[in-house]
This record gives C-alpha cells, sequence and structure tokens, in this order.
C-alpha cells in the first residue's frame, strides 16, 4: 500500500459555531495519505482539537460522526468506514 493518494480535510463549516485556528487548517489543508492508519491518526487530531473547544455533544457528533461527518468523509466507502 505504497500508493500515495490525496485527501482533501472536510471543512466544518456551521453557522454559530466557532472554530480554533487549528481547526480550520486541519480541515482546510490536503495532505497525502498513505494508508488508513494515517486517516484514522487524522479522525483523532482532528476531532480531538474540536473537542477541545467544547461544543455540545450533538454539534460534535454531528461534525466527527454525522451523515456528512469527518469521519464520513475520511471512510467514504463502506469497507473503510467499518475498518475504521
Amino acid at each position: 500500500m505504497n500508493a500515495t493518494t490525496t485527501l482533501e480535510r472536510p471543512t466544518l463549516e456551521r453557522p454559530g459555531i466557532e472554530r480554533s485556528p487549528h481547526l480550520e487548517t486541519a480541515a482546510a489543508v490536503k495532505a497525502p495519505v498513505h494508508a488508513t492508519l494515517d486517516r484514522q491518526d487524522a479522525a483523532d487530531r482532528i476531532a480531538t482539537e474540536m473537542f477541545e473547544q467544547q461544543p455540545d455533544w450533538v454539534t460534535f457528533f454531528r461534525e466527527v460522526l454525522g451523515v456528512e461527518g469527518l469521519v464520513r468523509k475520511l471512510f467514504a466507502s463502506p469497507a473503510e468506514l467499518a475498518a475504521f
């Protein structure tokens, strides 16, 4: 699995929700992805940065695990999502 793909980080824009500069940078940067572990690390890092902003649990869940959330954008196929 040495093939390198470029994964666009999902934007996490929601009206009325403040974003930290770290989360904005993490969400906007395109980074090479070498394996599922890289995407798992990215999901953990971005979710941790968002959690540090202390959003309500509904917002956090929607942005991280929701239908259009971070995890579903990083792991688009059902097999990848199940593996995550």
